[in-house]
């Protein structure tokens, strides 16, 4: 050591000392080695410390404490789920609904078109009606106008 600071090798047997301490201790086999553990042990002394409680009584409340720690630990991610669940779904009415909306008014212009279609046809058939009349009036109006026969006598008739 140079004056009152350790060095990094007595540091490190230091350390090694403390490891080994440790494990004389684990190895007695006085608490489960689920709370070989710095909080664990903390949380054991100061149960224990502070209550008329037995070891096995404190390992008894730490272990439902911590289940129930758990069970609030998977009830908060479940929650946490429904509420993405129940976002989503809330995007997906919302979404449905302006498709609906557009797929209504989309088969009101298609109704709209289809009437204009049908009316469309009906001229068209309306104007080759006429069309045809018309064409057969021209050629009636023809004949009688070529037909100069009809409005003379008749030759050798009185």
């Amino acid at each position: 050591m140079t004056g009152n600071q350790p060095t990094e090798q007595h540091l490190k047997a230091e350390l090694e000392k403390v490891k080994q301490i440790l494990r004389e201790a684990y190895d007695l086999n006085i608490l489960a080695s689920a709370y070989r553990n710095v909080a664990s042990v903390y949380y054991i002394y100061e149960y224990m410390y502070t209550s008329q409680a037995s070891l096995e009584e404190t390992l008894i409340h730490e272990h439902m404490e911590n289940g129930i720690k758990r069970v609030e630990s998977k009830l908060d991610m479940i929650i946490e789920q429904n509420e993405e669940l129940i976002f989503s779904m809330r995007q997906v009415e919302a979404n449905t609904e302006r498709t609906v909306g557009q797929t209504k008014e989309m088969l009101s212009v298609l109704q709209k078109n289809l009437e204009v279609q049908q009316r469309t046809e009906q001229n068209t058939l309306e104007t080759a009606q006429y069309a045809a009349i018309s064409a057969n009036y021209s050629k009636t109006t023809a004949f009688f106008a070529m037909a100069d026969y009809l409005g003379k006598p008749a030759m050798g008739i009185k």
